[in-house]
């Protein structure tokens, strides 16, 4: 789940919210660049260096999107009763209605769920990679 919410916190960030910093760029805080770019860079990396130990199930994809859909929920209803959205693609006033923000929400929510079920087939394929036997080597005949 981690890896899943912290690639789509790089892209959505990234694409939706605001753009990739510059590192090196002093105007703007430097947290921005740690949280947004550099800790789900070295999430994925970790998760290409050391993969799920286990071979997850199909529905656990949908599972990880369970708190994603109801921070969304919350921020949509939060946001109608005070005016205060958590970003901008969320906001109807920013992006020009409760149509944009539908389309947002869905494409956002279908990037969750492909991102997901494609944690789990890379679960699936390391595990069987990691379980496969060696092949068997034939034994050279010893000379009598």
């Amino acid at each position: 789940a981690a890896v899943m919410y912290m690639v789509t916190l790089f892209f959505v960030y990234g694409f939706l919210v605001s753009s990739f910093d510059n590192p090196f760029d002093t105007t703007r805080h430097w947290t921005h660049t740690v949280v947004h770019q550099a800790i789900p860079v070295a999430v994925v990396l970790d998760f290409i260096l050391r993969p799920f130990a286990n071979r997850l199930s199909w529905p656990t994809a949908f599972l990880w999107t369970v708190y994603p859909i109801a921070y969304l929920a919350w921020s949509l209803i939060r946001g109608e009763i005070d005016g205060w959205y958590p970003y901008d693609f969320i906001n109807p006033g920013e992006v020009g209605g409760w149509e944009t923000v539908g389309l947002n929400v869905i494409g956002v929510t279908i990037g969750f769920v492909a991102l997901g079920l494609f944690l789990v087939w890379v679960s699936h394929w390391y595990h069987r990679l990691a379980t496969a036997s060696p092949p068997i080597r034939p034994q050279a005949a010893s000379p009598r």
